[in-house]
């Protein structure tokens, strides 16, 4: 194997990168298979970050087939990859995240430092919380909007006790239906 410092066209002695270069016992000539480009992108597979969004490509990993990434974690460990908006708290550092738990086989997706949404095991959904049930089990309010007005024409909720409504508007938002 080889690592080699390149030069990007122009003139001068800076700006460029590193490339990784692999070859296979009795293959020639070497191939690489990983780069840091002059802008610190890790292209993992290919020769260049391509055309890409440039809100996401600082890690490309090209292949002319399936291709895919694997966190490795332990039986009773987290796999994690997590969205980070400051670095000096837990809650900066895990604003947003996809996590999964091997230990409880479940699926989990943060926002706002918070697990909001979990996959069972069992294929059972918790939206705000972290048993599930039934297929679909949601704490809190569910409604659903027009497409059109945004107003709010079914209302699924609970006033916190055992105590449920189910409510349907028409278009307008006016209340026709209400059961309790």
């Amino acid at each position: 194997g080889a690592i080699l410092g390149y030069k990007s066209s122009g003139t001068g002695n800076f700006g460029g990168g590193l490339k990784f270069k692999t070859q296979e016992h009795g293959a020639n000539p070497m191939s690489e298979k990983l780069r840091i480009d002059s802008s610190g992108r890790l292209i993992i597979g290919g020769t260049s970050a391509g055309p890409y969004h440039a809100d996401g490509d600082n890690i490309n990993i090209y292949s002319t087939g399936n291709t895919g990434l694997t966190v490795f974690s332990g039986t009773s460990s987290l796999g994690s990859l997590f969205f980070a908006d400051d670095n000096s708290d837990a809650f900066g550092q895990r604003r947003g995240a996809i996590q999964y738990n091997h230990d409880g086989n479940y699926l989990a997706f943060w926002t706002n430092a918070a697990e909001k949404l979990r996959i069972l095991s069992s294929g059972n959904v918790g939206i705000g919380t972290d048993t599930a049930p039934h297929k679909l089990s949601v704490k809190g309010t569910i409604s659903k909007i027009s497409g059109t007005s945004g107003v709010q024409v079914v209302n699924i909720s609970n006033d916190g006790s055992q105590n449920g409504t189910i409510a349907i508007n028409n278009s307008g938002g006016v209340e026709r239906i209400k059961l309790h």
